[in-house]
């Protein structure tokens, strides 16, 4: 494991004794697309049957095992064929807790129709072949997929001058990941203010939050809010990182892995860690 964690081994460890002492307090928080699982195409994703059994034994044993996602409900639920852990997808737009109950934002049902006009305009226009954009309508998001682009950064520049802009002067929100821009309704709260709300939901003595992109910042934010409320409690951000990870995402990270086999090896060792209890 070591030569995948490129900085806060410490850290990692403390958490994981703290998360040990009472496996029953600890809260997780995985995303997805780019943390969990390598950054793909969106039909090309696909969980392995070593994660997903990972990840159940890792849910039978702690207090809350959450997974965020960019994706729709019904999409991450697909992917993931995992019962019993909470869902926070489209941003924090959707969420089912781990009885079952779905709860939708509203607000979001206003953007509906620009956002779809924000795909249409990005079929016609990132069309050309030599681009490499691949459109996913997530219904209140679109994702402008690149990571197939012959040249990303003109592709970029593509994705940028002919949807972002038409996108931000409708007041759109743009959020930029691993070769993915994504457009959707600009609302303040989100995933950041799930795991806010599912962490003072219940007496948690340690918490994780795994994450790889800018949108994930506003969940490293809310469990360093969390932790400082009381110096007890063991926290850690985990950013899986690559040549391209941002600046700001290594920065506010407690820890960083290498790419999604660093984090499913932080997953490991804290499984062995809870399974000792």
């Amino acid at each position: 494991m070591d030569d995948l964690v490129l900085r806060g081994a410490d850290r990692l460890a403390a958490c994981i004794r703290v998360s040990a002492l009472d496996p029953r307090r600890t809260a997780l928080f995985c995303d997805l697309e780019g943390t969990l699982l390598a950054p793909k195409l969106p039909d090309e994703a696909a969980v392995s049957a070593r994660l997903h059994d990972l990840l159940g034994e890792i849910r039978d044993r702690v207090g809350l095992l959450t997974i965020t996602s960019s994706g729709s409900l019904t999409a991450t639920r697909a992917l993931l064929r995992l019962d019993g852990v909470t869902y926070v997808t489209t941003y924090g737009l959707e969420e089912m807790s781990s009885d079952g109950t779905v709860t939708s934002d509203p607000l979001a049902e206003r953007y509906v129709a620009d956002v779809a006009a924000m795909r249409a305009l990005a079929e016609t226009e990132l069309a050309d072949a030599h681009l490499g954009v691949i459109v996913e309508d997530k219904r209140v998001i679109v994702a402008l997929h690149y990571e197939t682009a012959r040249d990303p950064a003109i592709t970029r520049h593509a994705i940028v001058t002919r949807v972002v802009e038409s996108a931000r002067a409708r007041g759109l929100a743009v959020i930029p990941g691993h070769r993915v821009v994504e457009i959707g309704p600009p609302l303040s709260h989100g995933t950041g203010t799930a795991i806010r709300r599912l962490l003072r939901a219940n007496d948690y003595r340690a918490a994780w939050v795994f994450g790889d992109s800018l949108a994930d910042l506003a969940g490293f934010r809310a469990l360093h809010d969390w932790a400082e409320i009381d110096r007890r409690r063991g926290a850690c951000a985990v950013a899986a990182v690559t040549a391209e990870t941002p600046s700001p995402v290594r920065d506010d990270a407690d820890a960083l892995v290498a790419t999604a086999a660093g984090v499913e090896d932080v997953l490991i060792r804290l499984r062995r860690a809870v399974a000792a209890r």
